[in-house]
């Protein structure tokens, strides 16, 4: 993944790729304006601290955003839950990846709901923490920011 990134991103050779841990981040205090993570928090053995490394990377004032897969709560996202939960592990025995299906579908069971991740993103050092549902609530955007230094 990392080559593939090299190579999208040739045209911009003032990116650097790096491989790192997600709890623990190569990178020094407050030097980005923003952290951000797509589909991979539910991965981490420990959300808060996965959250507390993007809070401790990112400058105050600096944002941090999560986008992850939810259990939907409406009768239209129930519905697409459904379909994931039953579809996504029949599709894994068909490809030949039986194991990693299953756990896609397992992961998102043990996610914690917005409300939970919010909490924590909030005891990791975030203010003005936010969701919103996307995709009939089958994935959540969570944005949080920095809360300025005290002098």
């Amino acid at each position: 993944m990392l080559e593939r990134a090299r190579v999208a991103g040739s045209d911009a050779p003032w990116l650097e790729f790096v491989i790192g841990n997600a709890m623990a981040l190569p990178a020094d205090d407050a030097s980005f304006d923003a952290a951000t993570i797509a589909f991979g928090m539910r991965n981490l053995p420990d959300y808060r601290l996965g959250f507390t490394e993007m809070v401790r990377v990112v400058r105050p004032g600096g944002r941090v955003v999560c986008l992850e897969i939810a259990r939907p709560r409406s009768l239209a996202g129930r519905v697409g839950r459904l379909w994931f939960e039953r579809a996504v592990p029949l599709i894994g025995r068909v490809v030949g990846q039986a194991d990693a299906y299953r756990y896609l579908v397992s992961s998102v069971r043990a996610y914690p709901p917005p409300e939970g991740i919010a909490e924590i993103m909030a005891a990791a050092g975030l203010a003005e923490v936010r969701w919103a549902p996307l995709s009939l609530g089958m994935v959540t955007l969570h944005t949080g920011r920095r809360a300025p230094d005290r002098a």
